[in-house]
């Protein structure tokens, strides 16, 4: 299901830079921040974060499993298991072997993917969402020419502030004039 335009984003919008192209640019951001901040903010993004943390474990166990079947000295369990699996598996006690190594190397950088993933949603994950969503206005902002500015108080924002407020609104989350103005010039600056 399509979530219906909101007349009062574009409205907003169209005070900003009335131009179908720039509203249509607008939406897009807006939608963009409404998945990251649902993401974000749901149990679907609880049970990535879950599955990560799942996947680390086990992955990281089966890591120092077959770095013990890999070990030259014969004279550990794991050794003798992967020996009796390749053998199983194969008819070899050898053949397994080369594909254990591989498995091994590919696991061990797959636990430190997880690991960047996981502390990646970790790491303000409110936070995501209005930082894309300020990257993504200063770039339209830009390719429209029209000039950003950073300036007025709470009550008197300008345009760019203003608008910011409305995309986050739009996708449910709230943000004060001085959060959107902090975001957008963040990006400003990096």
């Amino acid at each position: 299901m399509k979530k219906r335009r909101s007349k009062t984003l574009e409205k907003v919008a169209r005070t900003v830079h009335d131009a179908d192209e720039f509203v249509e640019h607008v939406f897009g951001i807006a939608a963009a921040y409404r998945a990251q901040h649902l993401l974000e903010s749901s149990a679907k993004g609880a049970e990535i974060r879950k599955a990560l943390k799942a996947f680390d474990k086990h992955a990281s166990a089966l890591d120092v499993w077959l770095r013990q079947a890999l070990k030259p000295t014969q004279a550990t369990a794991e050794h003798e298991a992967l020996n009796q699996l390749s053998t199983a598996l194969h008819g070899s006690l050898s053949q397994a072997r080369a594909q254990a190594q591989t498995t091994q190397l590919w696991l061990a950088s797959l636990v430190g993917m997880s690991e960047r993933a996981l502390q990646s949603l970790k790491r303000s994950p409110v936070q995501r969402a209005p930082r894309a969503a300020a990257e993504a206005l200063r770039t339209t902002f830009q390719h429209h020419a029209v000039k950003i500015s950073y300036r007025g108080g709470e009550d008197n924002p300008s345009d760019a502030i203003r608008l910011f407020c409305a995309i986050a609104k739009d996708a449910g989350d709230t943000l004060s004039t001085e959060q959107a103005r902090q975001f957008l010039k963040d990006k400003a600056s990096a």
